[in-house]
């Protein structure tokens, strides 16, 4: 970190991380207001979404973590995860294997 930036920005903001929930409901929320390129929305266990949040809240706690991004970015591997196994065309449902990985699937 640069030492003059203290001197120039005296006040520091810590910011409290959210909770499983807070990450759950976030994780909903993006899913919810995604549109596919033909204005579908996507299908998922919303139960899913409480393991999501337990997963994001043991992430937090380290230096950079950045709470909504974090969950911003497991929506993108979500999507991406989905994208690999479908391609273009498909049913825009989210699997539990499209959320929660292959390890999940591995482990069960």
């Amino acid at each position: 970190m640069d030492p003059g930036l203290s001197s120039r920005f005296p006040n520091v903001v810590t910011l409290k991380d959210y909770t499983s929930l807070e990450f759950s409901q976030i994780f909903d929320k993006l899913i919810r207001d995604m549109k596919t390129a033909e204005g579908r929305t996507w299908t998922y266990n919303t139960a899913l979404s409480q393991v999501v949040g337990r997963r994001i809240e043991r992430s937090s706690g380290v230096e950079g973590f950045g709470n909504a991004r974090e969950v911003r970015n497991y929506v993108l591997r979500v999507k991406d995860r989905y994208y690999d196994r479908i391609g273009d065309t498909g049913d825009f449902i989210f699997t539990t294997e499209d959320i929660l990985g292959m390890f999940f699937l591995i482990i069960i």
